[in-house]
């Protein structure tokens, strides 16, 4: 295909500089964004193992409830169930609003039913129940009650990928998530730019990785290479980030144009005679069997009451299903009235939604990677992993065509301002977020042992960590920085599988080690991670000082 030279120059103008406002802000949410799909594994890893983390019957799971009801009001307004053996049975906080932004201080109440209890022999389940409610009317020591503050490690790392790491807040939401959205837009316009530029010799040079020829060349052939196998995977992450980040303009704007007074999302029945007894709640089997009638095949992970004091409540139950393209990042949703049983308009299923939530619901589905199990979730991970480096790689690029020009010099001490500026940026952002990250998971279990505020503990490790970075990329020049900052990542990477076997080698210590594939899994990341940082700052080493060696002339 042949298009004039003019307009190739033209898109590529436009493919640099759109590349090079946005790369970086987008490499940081490509990489959380690529942590985060283990979200779960990770705050499991970062957590302390609790007695009252283990399963149980759903006979017992409506005595624990009804327990919990009779001797804590705070769960009166609200509380959770969890249907994971590696998590209490029941939790509730004294403050169950819901909110946009993470709660680093947030405090939680963990109950399961007393282990003497459960250990009853020779009995059936229903008279160890019986008898366990007979022994709480007189000692009420039936249930196991501790307090808690759930990891936030998984949700810093979250906030990380959808705000780049720009922490200030506008009206409620966080500034770095327009900023991300923004970023979105420009990327939109690099990927169609990139790909006009690219079409000319698409068939000539498709999956060509030229290893013999100059760094910029062996550079530019990976970018495109990543860009182009990655096209439809980019282009959804993109547009979805942009519904993301200006989802209340969008809402707002279909709201004015289209449906006037009409609520665009339905919201909870209003209950008819005020407030509902708590003593005519459901029982949990009555839930779970109801929600099995109308979403069979699903696994029920969570169910979350909520509004209990309000003439509106809900439970809102959290469905995973593998087969299924489901709305939220690990699950789908339904919602239920809890007194009643009756499915709630605002009810998101698959297979069961209206067209406008099952296009939206897709949507997201294809932006959080959360269907066809581990398979997509390891997928996701790759590429948001190689969309980070297209995005460093393209700032490289335009540095080596800028390097190209000039004299050989050492370390870059004789470029161009704008050059040693890009230079130091690049180097410092994107390794700043890379040390950051493993800084958090190597500090997270010293952390809850010598610190009440994990929350703030781990945002103070990530931004001295991040800011650091960057002020000796800054000091030294990003080129001599960018392999001495790839192997203090890769220490610090390390330091997190050196946590962890400290742990099991030394139990005295009271930290901890989780045994089992999820959490494992995470320190086994963490050293490959470390062993590719080390690897290649050496490699990256060994070429700047062999660049910077001069000429002996004979």
């Amino acid at each position: 295909m042949k298009i004039r030279a003019d307009i190739v120059r033209t898109y590529l103008t436009v493919h640099t500089w759109v590349g090079i406002v946005s790369g970086l802000v987008l490499f940081i949410a490509f990489f959380a964004g690529a942590i985060n799909m283990f979200k779960a594994p990770i705050n499991q890893w970062s957590t302390p193992p609790s007695s009252l983390q283990t399963s149980i019957e759903t006979e017992q799971l409506q005595f624990l409830v009804d327990e919990v009801l009779a001797q804590y009001p705070a769960a009166r307004t609200g509380f959770k169930l969890q249907f994971d053996p590696s998590a209490a049975p029941i939790s509730w906080a004294e403050d169950n609003r819901r909110s946009k932004t993470i709660q680093l201080t947030e405090t939680r109440w963990q109950a399961n039913i007393n282990t003497a209890v459960t250990a009853i022999a020779n009995e059936s389940v229903t008279e160890a129940l019986s008898e366990a409610k007979n022994k709480a009317e007189s000692d009420n020591h039936s249930i196991e009650v501790v307090k808690v503050k759930p990891s936030v490690l998984g949700g810093l790392i979250d906030m990380l990928h959808q705000t780049a790491g720009i922490p200030s807040k506008v009206g409620g939401e966080y500034l770095g998530v327009w900023v991300t959205g923004s970023a979105a837009m420009l990327y939109f316009l690099a990927l169609v730019s990139g790909l006009i530029i690219l079409l000319p010799t698409l068939a000539k040079n498709f999956l060509r990785l030229r290893t013999q020829k100059s760094k910029r060349r062996f550079w530019l052939d990976a970018h495109n290479i990543i860009g182009v196998t990655s096209l439809p995977f980019h282009l959804v992450i993109c547009i979805t980030a942009i519904g993301f980040a200006f989802h209340d303009q969008f809402y707002g704007g279909l709201s004015w144009a289209a449906y006037g007074d009409k609520p665009l999302f339905g919201r909870a029945p209003l209950v008819i005679g005020g407030v509902p007894a708590l003593s005519t709640l459901l029982p949990v089997s009555d839930i779970t069997e109801r929600v099995h009638q109308v979403a069979p095949g699903f696994r029920i992970a969570e169910l979350a009451y909520m509004n209990l004091n309000s003439p509106r409540p809900m439970v809102l139950v959290s469905l995973e299903s593998p087969a299924h393209m489901v709305r939220g990042a690990h699950a789908a949703f339904m919602g239920l009235n809890p007194f009643t049983g009756e499915l709630n308009a605002s009810s998101v299923i698959p297979g069961k939604a209206d067209p406008w939530n099952a296009v939206v619901g897709k949507l997201f589905s294809l932006h959080f990677g959360s269907f066809g199990g581990n398979v997509t979730r390891w997928l996701y991970f790759t590429l948001g992993l190689a969309g980070a480096f297209l995005f460093f790689s393209g700032n490289v690029l335009w540095l080596e065509k800028r390097r190209k020009k000039l004299a050989e010099v050492p370390f870059g001490d004789s470029e161009p301002k704008g050059v040693r500026f890009l230079s130091a940026l690049t180097s410092g952002v994107c390794l700043g977020s890379v040390t950051g990250v493993g800084a958090c998971l190597a500090a997270s279990k010293w952390l809850q042992l010598y610190s009440q505020e994990v929350g703030y503990g781990y945002l103070w490790v990530y931004y001295v960590v991040f800011l650091a970075v960057n002020a000796w990329a800054f000091l030294v020049g990003g080129r001599k920085a960018s392999y001495q900052l790839m192997l203090l990542a890769s220490v610090v990477w390390l330091a997190v599988p050196a946590t962890s076997s400290l742990a099991f080698l030394w139990p005295e210590l009271s930290l901890w080690v989780h045994i089992n594939l999820s959490s494992l899994a995470v320190d086994a990341f963490a050293l490959l991670a470390s062993v590719f940082l080390l690897y290649a700052g050496y490699r990256l080493r060994s070429k700047i000082l062999h660049a910077a060696r001069p000429v002996r002339v004979i």
